[in-house]
């Protein structure tokens, strides 16, 4: 492996960690939405905003 093939892995390996933290942001916030959604307040399926964090946080770090 060369110079430039370590350099461009590393820069491709700190892009998928950014991309990664931007899909659990996406993701926390749709829960969160989900869950004080009027629907949800009122509906069935109500279900807790922790939970739901800590699952979608170990989606991402496990791809890690």
């Amino acid at each position: 492996m060369e110079v430039s093939d370590t350099k461009r892995l590393k820069a491709l390996e700190e892009e998928n960690g950014r991309l990664k933290r931007l899909l659990a942001e996406s993701l926390l916030d749709q829960a969160t939405l989900k869950e004080f959604s009027p629907k949800a307040r009122f509906g069935r399926g109500r279900t807790a905003a922790l939970p739901i964090a800590h699952t979608v946080e170990q989606a991402v770090l496990s791809n890690d």
